[in-house]
């Protein structure tokens, strides 16, 4: 079966929807899509109608372009009033000759979950830091291995009813089922992650429209997040009172106009603009950067400090992502303030290359391999489905969905 998944992330201002395959350990997009959020506030619906409206129109957009529709994605919730804990479990192993399964690892967890979820609270993510088998050995993986118990340890992260809820009951009533939740910085986490972060502590800042969310990692294993009100909108804003523009204006000037870093702006590159009063202005991008920068290291400092409180051990990674850090040499102010201890992410793969989506790619990779774990095969669309979808041999594993939509771009 070729593993063909759909995501959702919900930011502060849009949506992204992204369609994948996982093939060969590569991820191929299929669909990428951007659309504004109405309806939600601090990542809470506060008008169902408008969420609803939202989430329909980046869903249709999605249906045309795979030419099926979607009927089931995974989802990230807004990281809002989250809490933290670590769950044991333990089992006995009862297949032919105590080989472990992916079963089992279903099991363990499930075992691990009684009675640890309070009340009003719901499941988001449970994440595994080890397994012991028999002889007392740790593991990250107890799959094929021979133990008469298998015993897990994790960390349980869980939220409020009411944060999550709404979220799937506006997905039901467009008629699309969600098969798993998580974290934006759980997504962030796989998209970028080298071998290297199993084993080290580190941290993933994504700076959103409306507030940037800090989240420490320990082993691969996301142990606390915090979030503070200050991201790209806090740019537009100061450039709206400054030059007396509405925020479409702002936001234009800040991605075509503005650098990160006034060290390559130039006072010669100007434009007119006219403001809410129907004055006419002269913007140079020396002046313009000036302001970005300034509020650019102000959001970083913050992060600096809230690092400081995350944890005192020593870090060893520290990476930035989010659509602001795609504003020009957003990496001369980076360094500026964590010197050489901090990168930007990038999303590489083919079709999506911008860093708004790194949450929703990464979420996908992030589902194989839990789905691996168990043992188990995923795709949101079925074996005739998929043939619909790929035009080709489904028994020949040299065949991609994506081939397909190649195919059809080319003829």
């Amino acid at each position: 079966m070729h593993r063909i998944m759909a995501s959702i992330d919900f930011g502060t201002d849009s949506i992204k929807l992204v369609v994948g395959e996982m093939y060969r350990n590569k991820l191929n997009i299929l669909a990428a899509l951007y659309e504004p959020i109405m309806g939600m506030e601090d990542g809470l619906i506060i008008n169902d109608v408008s969420f609803r409206e939202s989430l329909k129109k980046i869903i249709s957009r999605a249906d045309e372009i795979i030419g099926i529709p979607i009927k089931q994605v995974i989802i990230t919730i807004p990281p809002k009033d989250l809490e933290f804990s670590v769950i044991n479990g333990e089992i006995k192993v009862e297949n032919p000759n105590n080989i472990v399964s992916g079963s089992d690892v279903s099991k363990v967890f499930k075992e691990a979950l009684k009675g640890k979820i309070k009340e009003g609270r719901e499941y988001v993510n449970l994440l595994p830091t080890s397994f012991t088998v028999d002889d007392g050995r740790k593991v990250r993986d107890p799959k094929n291995l021979v133990s008469q118990t298998l015993a897990a340890r994790g960390i349980l992260i869980t939220a409020p009813k009411a944060n999550i809820y709404p979220i799937l009951i506006a997905l039901e009533k467009l008629g699309v089922e969600v098969l798993d939740i998580s974290l934006s910085s759980i997504g962030d986490f796989y998209e970028y992650k080298i071998d290297d972060m199993k084993d080290t502590s580190g941290i993933i800042i994504n700076i959103g429209h409306v507030s940037t969310d800090i989240s420490l990692f320990n082993k691969g294993i996301l142990t606390n997040t915090v979030s503070i009100n200050v991201g790209a909108r806090n740019v537009d804003s100061d450039l709206m009172y400054i030059y007396k523009i509405d925020e479409g204006r702002a936001r234009e000037i800040k991605e075509t106009l503005a650098l990160s870093s006034t060290k390559n702006a130039k006072e010669s590159h100007a434009i007119e603009v006219d403001t809410k009063y129907g004055d006419r202005l002269i913007i140079n991008q020396l002046d313009v950067s000036k302001i970005t920068q300034s509020r650019i290291e102000e959001i970083l400092n913050l992060c600096k400090k809230q690092i400081n409180i995350l944890t005192k051990k020593e870090i060893s990674y520290i990476i930035i992502t989010g659509g602001l850090t795609e504003n020009r040499d957003f990496r001369l102010v980076l360094n500026k303030i964590f010197r050489d201890k901090a990168m930007v992410g990038r999303v590489s793969e083919l079709g999506v290359r911008h860093n708004r989506y790194s949450s929703a790619v990464g979420l996908i990779k992030y589902y194989d391999d839990k789905s691996r774990l168990k043992d188990k095969e995923y795709s949101i669309f079925s074996i005739e489905e998929q043939q619909v979808l790929g035009g080709y041999d489904l028994d020949d594993e040299n065949n991609s969905s994506i081939v397909k939509l190649f195919r059809s771009f080319f003829g």
